[in-house]
């Protein structure tokens, strides 16, 4: 179950860089991770973001990070339904919650910050309940435009 969380909360720290305006190119990503109280620094991950693809952030609304995000999440094995409660986005911000019944339930609560086309930091925070023993993960993503992608 934490292995599919912990893939779960790296594919979802990549979303503030598709849903909010940002530069096409070559991106340098920055993860910590806290498993209650406990943290962690990930590998420096890189990626390249196409015009094509940054262009398209650029018209996203509410409703398309709501039906992206139920179609990415939906209900998994173990759990009923999942919920998304809330979910926001503008020029430089996203947030979004997500409540998911059964067992374990989990609730998922995401924001980013946009500081400019070429600079963002997202924050996930996970709570994972199962019987009476939860456990929190927060996740904080620092991502840094580094020029051209490499050809």
């Amino acid at each position: 179950m934490l292995t599919a969380t912990s893939a779960l909360i790296e594919a979802l720290c990549i979303l503030p860089a598709t849903a909010v305006e940002m530069q096409p190119g070559f991106w340098e990503l920055t993860s910590r991770i806290n498993r209650d109280g406990v943290g962690s620094t990930r590998p420096v991950r890189v990626r390249c973001v196409t015009a094509e693809r940054a262009n398209a952030t650029r018209s996203m609304t509410d409703l398309d990070v709501n039906s992206g995000l139920s179609a990415t999440l939906g209900a998994s094995s173990g759990r009923d339904a999942c919920k998304l409660t809330e979910a926001k986005s503008g020029k430089d911000v996203l947030t979004w919650r997500l409540q998911c019944t059964g067992s374990p339930s989990l609730t998922k609560e995401f924001s980013a910050r946009v500081d400019s086309p070429r600079h963002y930091v997202a924050v996930t925070k996970t709570s994972i309940t199962l019987g009476n023993k939860t456990l929190t993960v927060v996740s904080t993503t620092e991502g840094h435009y580094k020029g051209e992608c490499p050809r």
